[in-house]
């Protein structure tokens, strides 16, 4: 087995939960089954369902894949004509965002033609209230009651992480 307790995956076209709805989404393995059928149990980011996978199923993500700062309902700027729109969906197997403008419409883009506004003020901490959340969806199964109990090789990669951002 590839993956650990606490590592995020993707579901790849090998996954055979919700074809084609889940394939590209995002997974936290909460645990190594032991079953003969599946090797991970990992929660689905997009809506919190627990889900039975198989190692073949799951392919890694890059720590520092630009995806990772962006969540559903995001408010962005599309580059190319200065446009408001919000993200609907995100592909982290393909590096893609679905994105839907004022009028309706819907796109696929690329992160690059994308943008978080640095200037609204309400959208830096609608940001910060999200990687707040990202970081508590990670530590959740270190988590009894109101404590943290984080094993000590995970803390030395957050503090690695934190040290390479500052």
């Amino acid at each position: 087995m590839t993956f650990e307790h606490g590592d995020l995956a993707v579901l790849n076209e090998n996954s055979d939960i919700g074809i084609p709805k889940h394939i590209g989404d995002l997974v936290q393995i909460t645990n190594t089954e032991g079953s003969p059928m599946y090797d991970y149990k990992a929660r689905l980011l997009c809506n919190g369902r627990i889900i039975s996978v198989k190692d073949i199923e799951l392919s890694h993500i890059d720590k520092n894949n630009p995806l990772l700062m962006f969540n559903i309902g995001n408010k962005l700027l599309y580059k190319p004509t200065d446009e408001e729109c919000e993200i609907v969906k995100i592909d982290y197997l393909y590096n893609q965002i679905e994105v839907k403008f004022k009028d309706g419409s819907c796109r696929v883009e690329r992160p690059e033609s994308l943008q978080l506004n640095e200037n609204d003020i309400e959208r830096k901490s609608e940001t910060k209230s999200n990687e707040q959340n990202l970081v508590k969806l990670f530590l959740s199964p270190y988590k009894k009651e109101n404590t943290y109990h984080i094993p000590e090789n995970l803390m030395d990669e957050i503090i690695t992480e934190l040290q390479q951002r500052w």
